[in-house]
């Protein structure tokens, strides 16, 4: 995957587990996903640049392992999306590549734990998130956004998120990008623009877990866009200068 990392422009990813030295769960229910802090070496080597954190596994270890992933990504060069700030609302987070301002967006459907006011917290997905989107748009060239909702092991999106994939769309984003379900999705294009409902686990354990819920558990796609056409004349759903990758 390296090499083909370094093919693009910018890296992105949705972080799963969290990356903090905290060792004790915020909850009891479901199994706290982490990683220790010498593990942002991987993260740095393959090239990201920009993770989004708004997943249901964000608060595994609480706001302050939250707190902590995100000063941790920081301190090594990697932005952080989807995220709430004190007042509540998110802030785009964007990067400029040969002259384009891209920004990112991230927003998830459920997470597993309550947090105090004026804590982080993943940004969930509401009727406000499209006013988000269209006020992020005014601000970049080019806006990604990054979805995690849905059903575990499903081949097909929910219709209600396909709906709101596309009102996402039309609110201004150039790409979603969807995840949670561990298996492969569809893709669409949508008044010009992408979206993909599902890439499968980018790097991920195969547990026993994974294993029972589908055989295609072990199954992803690492997805390469692009403001332009190749040379090739390869449509843009399948190659291209950017590069969009997810860690879940």
């Amino acid at each position: 995957m390296k090499t083909l990392l370094e093919t693009g422009d910018i890296r992105i990813a949705n972080l799963e587990a969290g990356v903090t030295s905290l060792r004790q769960p915020a909850s009891s229910l479901g199994v706290g996903m982490r990683a220790e802090p010498d593990a942002l070496g991987t993260l740095t080597d393959a090239g990201f640049d920009v993770v989004s954190v708004a997943n249901n596994h964000a608060l595994d270890y609480g706001s302050g392992g939250l707190a902590d992933c995100m000063e941790l990504l920081n301190a090594r060069g990697i932005d952080v999306c989807g995220v709430e700030g004190t007042d509540g609302r998110q802030r785009c987070i964007s990067r400029t590549v040969k002259s384009l301002k891209i920004g990112f967006l991230g927003f998830c459907d459920d997470i597993n734990a309550a947090t105090a006011p004026g804590t982080p917290r993943p940004s969930l997905w509401s009727p406000e998130g499209l006013a988000a989107i269209s006020a992020a748009r005014r601000e970049v060239d080019v806006l990604i956004v990054q979805m995690h909702w849905g059903y575990e092991f499903s081949l097909h999106p929910l219709r209600r998120h396909r709906d709101q994939a596309r009102m996402a769309v039309e609110a201004g984003a150039h790409a979603v990008i969807c995840h949670h379900a561990h298996v492969p999705q569809g893709f669409e294009i949508w008044n010009d623009c992408l979206i993909a409902y599902g890439l499968g686990n980018g790097c991920m354990p195969i547990n026993p877990y994974l294993i029972d819920g589908h055989p295609w558990a072990n199954r992803s796609v690492a997805l390469r866009t692009s403001d332009r056409p190749t040379s090739d004349n390869q449509d843009t759903r399948e190659d291209g200068a950017g590069n969009h990758d997810r860690g879940e």
